[in-house]
């Protein structure tokens, strides 16, 4: 789930998550990089749970589980109406057993223009009135500071620019292969 708002201090709030516990893809980087999963992401094809990324992958597979921890069926609801709009409303397919191997994502977008709506000036100002008061908002002790959605990300560009991305070797050599399967160079110098 993405959803976008334009109008904050410093860029676009953006929030992007998967309806699971973590990404796929996370999982997949671990496994690669020989590296266990943090509780709380696995179980095993037995529903038992897991650290081992290993078993996403086995046969028969294990699962991701949804998000919201002991509330997790609020994330299980939510990834079950969003796997509706994303595998059956956008013509791709939904979940099931032994699925094909996939070649992208099923998406489905709505966009909203808030001219039909109340107005860019209502929004832009709603939205600058709702950052100040949530990050002036008082903290409890040991919390620094509060982030909105993007303001991680929005570090992690600045940071990587500045001092490179962080890839562990794992994954390096698994680049490396497949640029060499493909006869592109990788990158010297890294």
């Amino acid at each position: 789930m993405c959803i976008g708002m334009p109008g904050g201090a410093d860029g676009p709030f953006v929030l992007d998550f998967s309806t699971s516990a973590t990404a796929e893809g996370k999982v997949r980087v671990k496994k690669i990089a020989g590296e266990a999963v943090p509780p709380g992401w696995l179980l095993d094809a037995d529903g038992r749970p897991t650290t081992d990324p290993n078993t996403l992958y086995a046969d028969p597979p294990g699962t991701i589980l949804p998000m919201g921890g002991a509330q997790a069926y609020k994330g299980f609801g939510l990834a079950f109406m969003i796997e509706m709009l994303c595998g059956g409303l956008s013509g791709g397919e939904t979940a099931r057993p032994n699925p094909p191997k996939p070649v992208g994502n099923c998406v489905f977008f709505v966009v909203i223009d808030p001219r039909q709506y109340a107005g860019t000036e209502h929004l832009e100002r709603e939205v600058r009135h709702l950052e100040k008061y949530v990050r002036e908002v008082p903290r409890i002790d040991g919390v620094p500071e509060i982030l909105l959605p993007g303001d991680p990300e929005r570090r992690n560009v600045g940071q990587r620019r500045e001092k490179g991305i962080p890839i562990d070797d794992g994954n390096w050599s698994a680049l490396v292969e497949l640029a060499d399967e493909l006869g592109v160079p990788p990158p010297s110098g890294v």
